[in-house]
């Protein structure tokens, strides 16, 4: 499961930060995207991803802790991504 969107999807800021800073804010609608396309997007994102990448934003958790971990992640005490590993 993921608490991505647990609340809400919406943004609620003010565009002006990234105006200042010259940031494109982009977004990507894939669900009209048909299934040649979607494989081919993720078949280039395995080639050039360094997936090593990513260990510094996720964290592995057992099931035992899962009580402990779902105060902390209401409590917005949690960063980046946690799985929760069943074999653990």
């Amino acid at each position: 499961a993921s608490t991505g969107l647990a609340n809400s999807p919406d943004l609620n800021t003010t565009v002006y930060p990234f105006i200042l800073r010259n940031i494109t804010l982009s977004g990507v609608d894939c669900v009209y995207a048909n299934n040649e396309k979607r494989i081919k997007a993720w078949k280039l994102i395995e080639e050039k991803l360094d997936f090593s990448l990513l260990d510094i934003i996720k964290n592995e958790k057992s099931l035992k802790d899962l009580k402990s971990l779902s105060s902390k992640i209401l409590k917005g005490k949690i960063k980046g991504r946690t799985l929760i590993n069943v074999k653990l």
